[in-house]
């Protein structure tokens, strides 16, 4: 897992330097080389997905294809992300601890701001209204709800170790069950927030791309007018292209039912809601759908930053805990390594970036999906059973 949220990290990273580019690299199709025409297999797709892809990842079309050496802007922002990571630890738990008020508060400031920005776009409460519009059937759906569990286990880091090695430096008096509520409420806000924030952009983006489509279908009539297809009659009026959303259902409306059947058969269906759908449809990368939201907002390279900055945050906080997770049993274990605190860190780390390398590959995409997807959970699963065991029956709850 510690070489899983690196590479992630290092996607981040990434992003993040190419987010002070003007134009945003990844909302524009590139031309062909010595031409102006756009690249053909972009315009087939979309801008992000292409970046995703082809910048990014530089990904082979098989996942038997794996020659030559590893990208170099990847291993380069792996390199960066173990840099990092090392010096955040170096100094040991210390300063780990200082580190995490600053990992930790930042999100929840950068959370808050994207909220705002958020709930003040063009449709938004209409993506908070197909959120709470919750679908029953999921819930006796497995794959449901092994995503759901899949979740809780990476975003609370249960199972990793990372708060068995904290906790064994907090004193016993402590009380660890007020201090398991807050973490577990804290987690429990922290989604809800990025969950309202990403059903907002995505009610905006919903509404951004109904509106073009009202338009495109406005012109569509008025060509099919124009070469006598249709009658004059159904000509759509002027404002519709100031209020497409408005204008464009009154307009339809007012047509007589034979009429507006047979303009219907040239037009494409633009409801919100099977934008919306297309939307959550549409690439599985989480980085894709942001780069692709953030698109929406004024000032793009300001809130790319920020979100951006947001991943990064978020991940070295994990890696933190992962780090100290195999640090702390290290020392436990072989006494003399207390003493050499420093030389311990940065081993893990030197080795962990060296192991990372194999997640830079053209055709590591796949094995990170299949991680992601079906490598991580069930070990998880397993592991926290077995502490829960362990804890409750062999060592005894009421100790």
């Amino acid at each position: 897992m510690g070489l899983y949220y690196s590479m992630i990290m290092a996607w981040s990273l990434f992003y993040l330097v190419q987010s002070f580019q003007d134009p945003l690299p990844w909302t524009l199709c590139p031309s062909l080389t010595n031409s102006s025409d756009l690249d053909p297999e972009c315009v087939r797709t979309t801008p992000t997905t292409y970046f995703w892809y082809r910048k990014l990842l530089k990904a082979t079309d098989e996942v038997e294809i794996n020659t030559g050496l590893p990208i170099l802007h990847l291993s380069a922002c792996v390199f960066v992300t173990w840099l990092i990571i090392c010096i955040s630890m170096i100094k040991g738990l210390r300063s780990t601890g200082k580190m995490m008020y600053v990992l930790v508060l930042l999100p929840y400031l950068i959370l808050f701001g994207l909220l705002i920005r958020s709930l003040l776009l063009d449709g938004a409460f209409f993506g908070l209204k197909n959120l709470l519009a919750a679908k029953v059937s999921a819930l006796f759906s497995v794959d449901v709800w092994r995503r759901i569990g899949n979740q809780i286990f990476l975003s609370m880091g249960t199972g990793f170790g990372s708060f068995t090695a904290v906790s064994s430096y907090i004193p016993r008096s402590n009380n660890c069950i007020s201090g398991a509520f807050a973490v577990a409420l804290h987690n429990l806000v922290v989604s809800l927030t990025a969950t309202l924030i990403v059903f907002s952009m995505m009610g905006n983006v919903a509404t951004v791309n109904a509106q073009k489509c009202y338009i495109t279908n406005a012109d569509t009539v008025r060509n099919l007018v124009a070469n006598g297809v249709l009658p004059a009659g159904v000509q759509p009026p002027d404002s519709l292209y100031y209020d497409p959303s408005t204008i464009y259902i009154k307009w339809i409306d007012s047509l007589p039912r034979e009429v507006k059947n047979e303009v219907l058969q040239y037009l494409s269906r633009c409801s919100r809601i099977e934008q919306l759908n297309q939307i959550m449809n549409g690439p599985g990368v989480a980085f894709v759908s942001f780069t692709n939201l953030i698109s929406v907002f004024s000032g793009p390279n300001f809130w790319a930053i920020i979100v951006f900055l947001l991943l990064i945050t978020l991940g070295l906080s994990t890696m933190v805990g992962i780090i100290q997770g195999i640090i702390t049993p290290l020392q436990d274990t072989f006494s003399f390594l207390r003493k050499h605190t420093k030389f311990l860190t940065v081993s893990i780390c030197v080795s962990m970036f060296l192991s990372s390398l194999g997640f830079a590959w053209p055709s590591s995409s796949y094995f990170m999906n299949l991680l992601d997807d079906y490598w991580v959970s069930l070990p998880l699963f397993c592991i926290v059973i077995l502490e829960n065991v362990a804890m409750a029956w062999i060592y005894g709850a009421r100790r």
